[in-house]
């Protein structure tokens, strides 16, 4: 997740210097409209968001006490920090 081999990095400095200050909204968009690269915007909302989490807690943030859920205005109010 760091290399960048198959596209730009999702782990590591390049993840902090494009994600950090920004919201969890614009990432889970940003994921959702350019995966999977075939067919982006094909999977299911619960697979964006169980993708955009597990990205979060490989870059060591920590998961909240309820599911992260695509609908409503959480992911916008949550910021990378």
């Amino acid at each position: 997740m760091t290399n960048g081999a198959y596209g730009t990095p999702l782990a590591g400095e390049y993840f902090k210097t494009k994600w950090f200050h920004r919201s969890v909204r614009a990432f889970y968009d940003r994921a959702r409209t350019t995966m999977p690269p075939s067919q982006p915007g094909s999977l299911p909302a619960g697979t964006y968001t169980d993708i955009v989490a597990y990205i979060l807690q490989v870059n060591g943030f920590k998961a909240g006490n309820a599911p992260m859920k695509a609908t409503g205005e959480a992911l916008d109010k949550m910021v990378l920090e």
